[in-house]
C-alpha cells in the first residue's frame, strides 16, 4: 500500500484513524502552526501516547509559517522547554530557510519540506535535499509528467503529493475577516463565499491569529486518475482540517484501498466526498499544468488554450510558451486580459539566443519574431481554426 500522510486535528477524533496505517501523522500546534482549522493545544501526554495507540512511522508538527526572529525564538524556547523533539520524530516546514534553524538546533528531528508553491525544478530540489531534508512535498502546480522527471532525477529522496484536500491561494498576515470577531480573535474563522467576478465558485477563508487564508473552490482530488497515480513513487498527503468525520472516514477508506477499488466504487465515493465538503473534486494541475484556464467562468463554454504570453515588453518581441506540440503553420489567436484579440498569421519563432525555430515543442520558451500590435502580457493562445 502507499504510505499515507495526514493531518490530526483533536485527541476526539484519533479512533478515526485506528483502522489505517499511516507514514506520517501531523499535528498543528497552536504556538507554531499558521493554518490550524481548530486549534488545540496538545499535552505531551496525549502526544505521547499517539504513538502506541496509531499505526504510524512518523509523528510530525507543523512549522508552515514564515517567521521572524521573535517569532523564532519563542517557538525554540517552547520546544525546548517541553522536549517537543523527544516527542516527535519529524518536522514539516514550508519555508526553506528554515532547514539551516532546524539543524542546528534540533538536529534529531527529519525535516520534511512543504514549499506549496514554487521549487519544483530539479536543481532546487536537489539542493534541498543536499542541505538536510528527508522529504519533499510536491508543488501543487507540478503535472505528473514533470513529477515523473523529479522520481527519476532524486532517488534517495522521497517524494510526497497531496492526493486530496484544498488549494490555498492566497495567505495575508493581515486578518481580513476581522470585523466578524464577536469574541477573541485567537479563535479561527472560516467561511464559504461567492467571488462576484468568478460566479458559481465558492472560495473559502480561514482566519487564523497567524493571518488571512484564501483557498480554491474545489478541492483537489486525484483518486480518479488511480492509473497514473499509483505508478509514481510517492507518499500520498490527505488533508482533510477542517471536514466533517464522514468525510475523513470516506477519504481513508478510498485511499487506502484505491487500487482495489473500481472506478464505480471510487466515483461513488468521490461523490461523497462532494456532497460533504460541497466542492467540486478535481485534479488540479495534476494531469497537466494550464495555468489559469480552470478559474473562468464554468457556466460559459470556453475551449482550452493552446499557450500563453509569458513577458512583453513593449518593442521587444513577445515571449511564448505552449502547453502543447503546435504545427509551425498554425493560425493562434491571442486574447488578451482586457478581451481584446489578436490573430497571429503565422508563427516565426526563434529560440532565446534568436536562433530560427522550425518546430514548436510543448514547455519550452520561444520568441515571436514577426512581431505585431495587440499582443499583451499573460495573454492566452488558442488554435484559431478552434
Amino acid at each position: 500500500m502507499t504510505p499515507l500522510s495526514t493531518y490530526l486535528e483533536h485527541p476526539s477524533k484519533i479512533h478515526l484513524y485506528k483502522n489505517n496505517h499511516f507514514d506520517t501523522v501531523i499535528l498543528d500546534l497552536p504556538f507554531c502552526s499558521i493554518r490550524a482549522h481548530h486549534p488545540y493545544d496538545w499535552s505531551n501526554e496525549e502526544i505521547d501516547e499517539l504513538s502506541t495507540s496509531l499505526s504510524v512511522d512518523h509523528l510530525a508538527f507543523n512549522l508552515d509559517g514564515i517567521y521572524t526572529d521573535q517569532e523564532l525564538s519563542i517557538i525554540h524556547s517552547t520546544l525546548s522547554n517541553r522536549q517537543l523533539d523527544r516527542l516527535f520524530s519529524a518536522c514539516r516546514i514550508q519555508d526553506p530557510g528554515l532547514i539551516l534553524w532546524l539543524n542546528q538546533h534540533f538536529p534529531t528531528l527529519a525535516i520534511q519540506c512543504n514549499p506549496e508553491t514554487g521549487m519544483q525544478n530539479i536543481p532546487a530540489i536537489k539542493t534541498l535535499h543536499e542541505n538536510g531534508i528527508k522529504r519533499f512535498i510536491l508543488n501543487h502546480e507540478t503535472p505528473v509528467g514533470v513529477i515523473q522527471n523529479i522520481a527519476k532525477e532524486c532517488p534517495s529522496l522521497e517524494l510526497e503529493i497531496l492526493v486530496q484536500g484544498p488549494i490555498l491561494i492566497q495567505y495575508s498576515k493581515r486578518q481580513f475577516m476581522s470585523n466578524l470577531y464577536e469574541t477573541s480573535p485567537d479563535t479561527p474563522i472560516r467561511i464559504n463565499a461567492e467571488d462576484s467576478d468568478l460566479p458559481q465558485r465558492m472560495f473559502t477563508f480561514l482566519n487564523t491569529p497567524f493571518g488571512h487564508f484564501m483557498f480554491a473552490q474545489f478541492h483537489r482530488s486525484l483518486a480518479k486518475y488511480s492509473e497514473k497515480l499509483i505508478p509514481l513513487d510517492c507518499h500520498w498527503l490527505i488533508d482533510a482540517r477542517g471536514e466533517s468525520e464522514h468525510y475523513l472516514t470516506t477519504v481513508f477508506d478510498l485511499y487506502a484501498n484505491l487500487s482495489a477499488l473500481t472506478n464505480d466504487e471510487i466515483s461513488k465515493k468521490v461523490h461523497a466526498l462532494f456532497n460533504e465538503s460541497k466542492k467540486p473534486q478535481k485534479p488540479g494541475f495534476f494531469l497537466s499544468n494550464n495555468t489559469d484556464y480552470d478559474w473562468r467562468d464554468e457556466t460559459k463554454t470556453k475551449d482550452r488554450p493552446v499557450g500563453h504570453v509569458i513577458s512583453k515588453i513593449k518593442g521587444d518581441e513577445p515571449l511564448i510558451e505552449f502547453y502543447e506540440s503546435i504545427p509551425i503553420n498554425a493560425q493562434i489567436l491571442c486574447i488578451n486580459p482586457d478581451q481584446t484579440e489578436t490573430v497571429i498569421e503565422s508563427l516565426h519563432m526563434t529560440d532565446l539566443t534568436h536562433q530560427p525555430s522550425h518546430t514548436i515543442e510543448a514547455f519550452t520558451p520561444y520568441l515571436l519574431a514577426n512581431y505585431q500590435k495587440g499582443i499583451q502580457f499573460k495573454a492566452l493562445l488558442y488554435l484559431k481554426n478552434t
